[in-house]
């Protein structure tokens, strides 16, 4: 006998302890069992137990299905035997002389033609003949109650509007398609899947349900590097019309406003005593209108802060 050759009897050797430890197993008492420390709980992490999430998840999955199937089915066979009964009825009633039942006979042939497809889902006309039947008093409730209803469904907090979800409430299929609208035909397992969470995962592609307060664009949020906006500050318009000299000059036109003679510029009060100031109707001719226009806000603080130099040294002067 070679040395190594005891190698080739390994694999019997564990089968039989296998089968020594699933006979102990076995005839092993619940207080043995016990003592074990749960030995053999590693089992329900395989793939192949019936205890597995994964396989937890498919079995509900296919009860689902199948759930609705037969549904399905009783629905339809519910309608057929509806319709034969309907049928039938008429054709007794046809028999018999009734002219308006031969009518309906007769259009009932073609009525397949203006039934909606297989897959398009029928209105439900119980509750608008409900709503017929009951009187002023009744609707008027009604209408109370779902407009409280709604109110209160469409209520949201700051923080909640400002990251753009809710939530305590599950985004559906229908709420995802309408942010991100390349999911439309997106495949999913079944109908059960159109009231619950779906994470979709499209390749090279990160769907956040989060929507930007800038662009108001879904998928990103403010100061994030794939906005637009993002360089943006939304307050830049407002605080360019309070730092403009020009929004003042506006405003008091706006308003009948005249300047006073101290506020003036130093040009302009040395020439009050001697000429009126009048405006003009034209303000488009205006060459001094059109170069203040011209100038940026940077060049108009430069030129204010300078006729307000001047105007304070001609004042000093003045005083000396």
């Amino acid at each position: 006998m070679q040395p190594l050759d005891w190698l080739k009897y390994i694999p019997y050797y564990c089968l039989i302890g296998g089968l020594n430890l699933l006979w102990a197993v076995a005839e092993a008492t619940p207080t043995d069992r016990s003592k074990m420390g749960g030995g053999l709980k590693f089992l329900n992490l395989k793939g192949w137990h019936p205890s597995n999430k994964q396989n937890q998840k498919k079995i509900w999955i296919a009860e689902q299905k199948a759930k609705n199937k037969e549904q399905s089915e009783k629905d339809a066979a519910r309608e057929v035997h509806k319709d034969n009964e309907l049928m039938r009825f008429q054709q007794v009633a046809a028999s018999k002389g009734d002219t308006d039942a031969a009518r309906r006979m007769d259009t009932q042939k073609v009525n397949f033609l203006y039934q909606p497809p297989p897959g398009l889902k029928k209105v439900d006309e119980k509750r608008a003949d409900e709503e017929d039947d009951d009187d002023e008093a009744v609707r008027a409730f009604r209408q109370k109650i779902e407009k409280k209803t709604k109110g209160s469904a469409s209520f949201q907090r700051p923080l909640e509007k400002y990251v753009g979800r809710r939530p305590n409430e599950p985004v559906t299929i229908s709420d995802q398609v309408e942010r991100f609208p390349m999911l439309k035909d997106a495949p999913v397992e079944g109908e059960y899947t159109s009231n619950i969470k779906v994470n979709f995962q499209p390749v090279g592609m990160r769907l956040r349900n989060v929507r930007c307060a800038r662009c108001q664009v879904w998928g990103h949020q403010s100061g994030d590097r794939e906005c637009e906006m993002r360089d943006q500050n939304p307050n830049d318009a407002f605080r360019q019309t309070i730092e403009d000299p020009m929004s003042y000059i506006n405003q008091g036109r706006k308003n009948d406003l005249s300047l006073k003679k101290t506020a003036l510029p130093l040009e302009m009060a040395r020439d009050t005593g001697d000429y009126e100031m009048i405006p003009t109707d034209d303000d488009d001719s205006d060459p001094e209108r059109k170069f203040l226009a011209s100038l940026s806000t940077k060049e108009k603080k430069a030129l204010l802060k300078k006729l307000k130099k001047e105007s304070k040294e001609y004042t000093q002067e003045a005083q000396a």
